[in-house]
């Protein structure tokens, strides 16, 4: 197939041929892809709630930073 492009000037337009025209194709259908499937990864165990509790119960001043409740309780 051959695209021949004319730039044309003041007095005639910008054109684009094609050789052979019309052109044929002919289109076969697509096989769709198959299905990916991802590796079970098992959920994260969540921490006890008594682990939880002692830091919430620790001191302050164990901490650089101040409460910010301090002064609610």
């Amino acid at each position: 197939m051959n695209v021949v492009k004319n730039p044309g000037d003041f007095t005639t337009p910008a054109s684009v041929t094609t050789d052979p025209n019309p052109v044929f194709a002919e289109l076969q259908p697509a096989v769709p892809p198959k299905p990916v499937r991802k590796p079970h990864r098992p959920k994260k165990p969540k921490p006890a709630a008594s682990a939880a509790a002692p830091a919430e119960a620790a001191p302050a001043a164990a901490s650089p930073f101040p409460d910010p409740n301090a002064d609610k309780r």
